[in-house]
């Protein structure tokens, strides 16, 4: 888990949450910070004895004026997570995450990077027409690609959490992605619904 903040003048501070699962172990996680363009621009390291079953590890560092994303400039930075056991390397993960604010204002309504900005987007839910719903990433990219050139700056996704595969597509084409986790809060059209915590 990636979150990042911008902090006082152009210094933004970014947390690392890191999931271990297993059997217990002497382990080395380092880390690459890369840029949009793939260059290293920090590398740090942290060593731990883990013990065993699930463990969350926790770093952070600051980074001065990255290149933020937007709609029209969707820039999006890489973490590289390498796990080693005993010294050995076995697995890395590779994570993107970007730079950005977000602000509602009853007096400006949204703004992206002290911006204010309309969304103008489409409800889009999960299947593919005839392709289903299976995740298939080049049609998603099709699809995707189709709204960004009609206009579309922003999508509503359908009632469940989206495929990661499709985030990332908009983060890569400069989309903004509203995830509606599900469509029932105080109504119900099952007895089973999520209205249950809401009333």
């Amino acid at each position: 888990y990636i979150h990042s903040e911008k902090g006082e003048g152009d210094t933004w501070h970014t947390e690392i949450e890191t999931d271990i699962c297993g059997k217990s172990a002497d382990i080395a996680m380092v880390f690459q910070v890369l840029s949009p363009d793939y260059n290293v621009i920090a590398t740090f390291k942290q060593q731990a004895k883990f013990g065993g079953d699930t463990e969350t590890f926790s770093n952070s560092f600051d980074i001065t004026a990255p290149v933020v994303w937007d709609i029209d400039t969707p820039e999006v930075y890489m973490l590289a997570v390498e796990l080693y056991k005993n010294d050995e390397l076995i697995e890395v993960q590779y994570v993107p995450y970007g730079y950005r604010t977000t602000e509602f204002s009853p007096e400006k309504g949204f703004l992206l990077n002290g911006r204010q900005l309309k969304m103008h987007g489409v409800c889009m839910h999960h299947d593919l027409g005839a392709l289903g719903a299976a995740v298939n990433d080049t049609a998603l990219y099709r699809q995707m690609k189709i709204m960004k050139e009609m206009g579309c700056n922003a999508i509503r996704t359908s009632h469940n959490m989206p495929a990661r595969q499709l985030v990332e597509i908009c983060d890569d084409l400069g989309l903004m992605v509203v995830c509606e986790s599900f469509d029932m809060w105080e109504n119900a059209k099952t007895e089973f619904d999520n209205h249950r915590f809401f009333v």
